[in-house]
C-alpha cells in the first residue's frame, strides 16, 4: 500500500474540509514506518495503538509512541473500557464492536483514498479529540461540541424521560441512562401515560416498565391473535380520553377498549398518532386521517405519500414523509413543498421533527440534521450523514433529543442562534444564494406561462378528488418467519466468504436497524452474531470431516484470516 508523506497528506485533508463539516478540523498527522493494526482510547482518555509488536500508548502531542502491552498484537476497542480483541473475549463484546466499525466507516469518505485499511478506528482523547487510524498514520482532529452524542454505538428509537432518569428504547435493547436494563426489549416506542406509567413496544409485545423490571400487557386474546396473524409490528402506542388503547402496526391500527376491540386501515402502517383538541391525526404510509372521538376516520386525501409526522404551525400542518418535509394550509388547496431534495438531487426522507421555542423546526433525516427557520423556510445544515430513526424525539423547555442509527444526538437550540456558533450550509446539501435566486426567477417566468392552464387542470382534479380517495396499491402478502430464514439463511451460505450485514441489509433491501429487529425476531441474535455463527460451524464441521483441511484453505472458505481460524480451533 502506497504511503505518503505527512505534508502531503495533511494538504490532501484540508481539501477535504468542506466534506468534513465546519465543526471539525485536522489538527495533526503522525506517520509511522510499521502498520497499524488498530487504536482505541480508555475510560481515561489515554490513546493506545495496537501494532505487531505490541500495544503502545501514543503521546497526543507529538505522535511518540510507548510499549504498554508487548504480550498483544491484536485488535484493540473501546466499549465501556479497552477491550483486546482474542477468543476470551466476552461474547456479548462481538456485536457492540460490530456496531462501532460500521459508525466509523463513515469517515471513509473524508480521508485520502489510498492510504486506508478496510474498516478504520477511531480513539478520542481526555481533551475531546478524535483520532482516525489508517495503515501508517493517525489524524488527530478538533471536533467543536455544540452537538453532543449518547451511547455512539447504539441504534436510538424511543426516548423518554420518567422519574428522574432517561429511558431509551435502542435496537440493541432498553437502556436506563447508559445502563442497559433489558437486552429483549428492541427498537419500539415509549410512552408515558395520563397516570406516570412507562410503556414500551417491542416487536409484537406491549411492556409496563417498571425500574429495571419489565411485564407484558395483557390486550386480550383477539388483540394477540390480530398481531400474530399478519406477523404485525407495533410502532406506536398512544392513550385517548377514555382510557383505550391506540396500537399502532405496520399493518393497521387496533383500538382495544375494555369491552370490545376495533381494528381499522388494515395494511396501512400507523407511522404516528398525535393527540389534538377533536381526536387524533393519525400519519400513515398512504395518507394522513382523523380519528375522531367516535372513532370514525376522516381522510385528509393528501397527495399520496409515506408520512411519517405532522406538526401543527400556526394554521398550516406540516409534514415529515418519504419524499421530504411539506406545508398545508388550509386557504390554500394544495399540499406545498418546503424541503424535498440536496443540490444534488437526492431525496430527503424527513424522519424525525421538532419544533423549538425560538422559531425553528429541527429535521432529523436520512442523511443529516436541518435547522428550517420557520418564518421563511430557508434551512441550514448539519452532521453530514448521519441518519435518524423515525418518530425518535424528545424536547424539554432547553435541549433537543434525537434519535439515530449511532446514538443519542442532544443540543441546544439558542447555541444556534449566536452567530459567533451559527453554521453555514454545507455547499454539497443546500443550493447557493446565487443558484437560489437564480431559480425563483426561472420561477417566476415558468409560473406565468402556465397559470392559466394549470389553474384550470388543478381545479378539475381537485374536484375529482373530492369525490374519491386516490386509488392505492395493494401490498403483496408478507412472507411467513420459515421464509424469511431460509431466505437469510440461503444468501449467507451462498456468500459466506464474503457476507457482511451491509451486504445482507441490501439483499433484504431493509435499512440496518430493521436487520438488526427482523434477525432478533427470527434468530435472537444480531445479524453479525448469526454471521459468525454460520461461519465458524462451517469450520467445524470441515474439520470434523477432514480434520487434514489446510489452515489457509478453511480461511479462503469463510473469509476470515488464518489466525483467526486458528483461534477457533483452539477453542473448541
Amino acid at each position: 500500500m502506497q504511503k505518503h508523506n505527512t505534508w502531503l497528506i495533511f494538504l490532501c485533508l484540508i481539501n477535504f474540509y468542506s466534506l468534513l463539516g465546519n465543526d471539525t478540523l485536522l489538527v495533526k498527522v503522525f506517520s509511522y514506518e510499521n502498520a497499524i493494526n488498530t487504536i482505541a482510547h480508555d475510560e481515561k482518555g489515554t490513546v493506545y495503538a495496537s501494532f505487531d509488536s505490541g500495544v503502545y500508548a501514543l503521546d497526543t502531542n507529538n505522535g511518540d509512541l510507548v510499549l504498554h502491552d508487548p504480550s498483544f498484537n491484536g485488535c484493540i476497542y473501546y466499549t465501556d473500557r479497552l477491550i483486546y480483541l482474542n477468543p476470551e473475549t466476552e461474547y456479548f463484546v462481538y456485536p457492540l464492536i460490530d456496531s462501532i466499525k460500521m459508525i466509523n466507516l463513515r469517515w471513509l469518505a473524508h480521508l485520502p483514498p489510498s492510504d486506508l485499511q478496510s474498516v478504520l478506528t477511531v480513539a478520542v482523547d481526555s481533551l475531546g479529540y478524535h483520532y482516525v487510524a489508517t495503515d501508517y498514520h493517525i489524524y488527530k482532529f478538533r471536533i467543536e461540541k455544540a452537538i453532543n452524542k449518547i451511547l455512539p454505538i447504539y441504534s436510538i428509537r424511543g426516548i423518554q424521560p420518567y422519574k428522574g432518569e432517561t429511558y431509551l428504547n435502542t435496537y440493541n435493547g432498553l437502556f436506563r441512562d447508559d445502563n442497559l436494563i433489558n437486552p429483549l426489549i428492541i427498537g419500539g416506542d415509549l410512552f408515558l401515560s395520563a397516570s406516570k406509567e412507562l410503556f414500551a413496544s417491542s416487536g409484537r409485545q406491549l411492556l409496563r416498565i417498571e425500574g429495571t423490571e419489565s411485564h407484558v400487557v395483557d390486550l386480550g386474546d383477539d388483540l394477540a391473535h390480530w398481531i400474530e396473524a399478519d406477523w404485525r409490528n407495533i410502532i406506536q402506542i398512544e392513550q385517548n380520553q377514555d382510557g383505550a388503547w391506540l396500537i399502532g402496526t405496520d399493518k393497521g391500527l387496533a383500538v382495544v377498549q375494555p369491552d370490545t376491540i376495533l381494528f381499522l386501515l388494515p395494511d396501512i402502517s400507523i407511522e404516528e398518532i398525535r393527540p389534538i383538541r377533536n381526536g387524533h391525526l393519525l400519519a400513515t404510509s398512504q395518507d394522513m386521517f382523523l380519528l375522531h372521538p367516535d372513532l370514525t376516520l376522516t381522510p385528509f386525501q393528501f397527495p399520496p405519500k409515506y408520512y411519517n409526522q405532522s406538526i401543527n404551525q400556526g394554521d398550516k400542518l406540516l409534514l415529515a414523509t418519504d419524499s421530504g418535509l411539506y406545508q398545508f394550509s388550509p386557504h390554500s388547496p394544495e399540499v406545498r413543498p418546503v424541503l424535498t431534495k440536496t443540490s444534488k438531487g437526492a431525496v430527503i426522507k424527513v424522519q424525525s421533527m421538532v419544533k423549538d421555542e425560538l422559531g425553528f423546526l429541527w429535521c432529523g433525516t436520512n442523511n443529516g440534521l436541518y435547522q428550517v427557520d420557520l418564518t421563511d423556510y430557508s434551512h441550514k445544515y448539519y452532521l453530514d450523514k448521519v441518519e435518524f430513526n423515525k418518530r425518535s424525539f424528545y424536547r424539554n423547555r432547553d435541549t433537543i433529543y434525537m434519535g439515530a442509527i449511532d446514538g443519542l444526538y442532544t443540543w441546544a437550540p439558542s447555541d444556534f442562534t449566536d452567530p459567533t456558533l451559527g453554521r453555514q450550509p454545507y455547499p454539497s446539501a443546500v443550493t447557493s444564494k446565487r443558484e437560489e435566486t437564480g431559480l425563483r426567477k426561472l420561477y417566476l417566468i415558468l409560473l406565468l406561462l402556465v397559470a392559466t392552464a394549470s389553474s384550470f387542470l388543478f381545479l378539475m382534479r381537485r374536484k375529482k378528488n373530492t369525490t374519491q380517495a386516490p386509488p392505492y396499491e395493494q401490498p403483496l402478502s408478507p412472507p411467513s418467519a420459515a421464509d424469511r430464514k431460509a431466505l437469510i439463511d440461503e444468501f449467507i451460505h451462498s456468500n459466506i466468504n464474503t457476507v457482511t450485514v451491509h451486504s445482507l441489509c441490501e439483499f433484504l433491501d431493509l435499512k440496518k436497524n430493521e436487520l438488526y429487529a427482523l434477525t432478533r425476531t427470527l434468530y435472537r441474535k444480531t445479524p453479525g452474531q448469526l454471521i459468525r455463527e454460520k461461519r465458524k460451524a462451517i469450520v467445524l464441521e470441515t474439520y470434523k470431516n477432514n480434520p487434514e483441511t489446510p489452515i489457509d484453505e478453511l480461511a479462503s472458505i469463510v473469509g476470515y484470516s488464518e489466525r483467526h481460524i486458528q483461534n477457533i480451533l483452539d477453542t473448541e
